[in-house]
């Protein structure tokens, strides 16, 4: 007997695809050309209403019974659809709220990398200044250290002169190093950068190194005799 079960209930079973190729055919019948637009949930519920109409009714509307339930569906259907829509228009919203943010959140990083790029570079040509101008005061020392060698009082004061104006160069240059670090330090506080030593990210030229404040300031010496 329970062989006999399993036979005719493998029997019933359909082998074609009539079901699915009807699904579809009621689907196009939906969908028409001018139809086009119509969103999954209103596909949905037209394709519920089509199978309602055929179970409950044999195909035929006015034969399904109307109750109160489906009175009551009605009247709500009007209020969820608005709720809906709402819906959809609220996450629009705070999609666009949320790019808009995104935007300009990528244009404010943008400023602050082309200013730290800027500043690099002015700081790079500033330590060039810098190395020449210390080279100057070293300079003016061997020549002064030479001139008192030979009891040479005019060529002492000529190195003297060269020693004030690298010592005044070096002065200047480390006074605008000063505030391009303390720039740099802004940008990199805004940037969120944990580490103790600057480290400025130029994504032109791969990461550079900034000095720490402790280094820039130079070694200032005047003569005096």
């Amino acid at each position: 007997p329970t062989l006999s079960k399993i036979v005719k209930n493998i029997l019933i079973i359909s082998h074609g695809n009539l079901d699915a190729e009807r699904g579809f055919s009621i689907n196009e019948h939906i969908v028409t050309e001018n139809r086009t637009l119509l969103s999954l949930s209103s596909i949905n519920g037209l394709r519920s209403t089509w199978d309602a109409i055929k179970f409950y009714g044999v195909g035929s509307p006015h034969r399904i019974s109307i109750k109160i339930d489906m009175i009551r569906a009605v009247q709500k259907s009007k209020s969820v659809y608005n709720q809906e829509q709402l819906s959809l228009k609220s996450l629009a919203n705070r999609e666009k709220e949320q790019s808009e943010k995104h935007e300009h959140t990528n244009g404010e990083m943008k400023k602050l990398i082309d200013r730290e790029n800027q500043l690099l570079s002015k700081q790079k040509g500033l330590h060039d200044k810098q190395k020449k101008a210390q080279l100057l005061v070293d300079e003016g020392r061997q020549q002064l250290d030479n001139a008192l060698k030979k009891a040479d009082i005019i060529d002492a004061q000529a190195a003297n002169a060269l020693i004030g104006a690298g010592d005044e160069q070096v002065k200047l240059i480390s006074d605008e190093l000063f505030k391009i670090t303390d720039e740099l330090l802004k940008i990199q506080k805004t940037k969120s950068d944990p580490f103790g030593p600057i480290i400025a990210l130029n994504f032109l030229n791969g990461p550079i190194t900034i000095s720490p404040l402790s280094d820039l300031k130079p070694s200032v010496s005047t003569y005096s005799k």
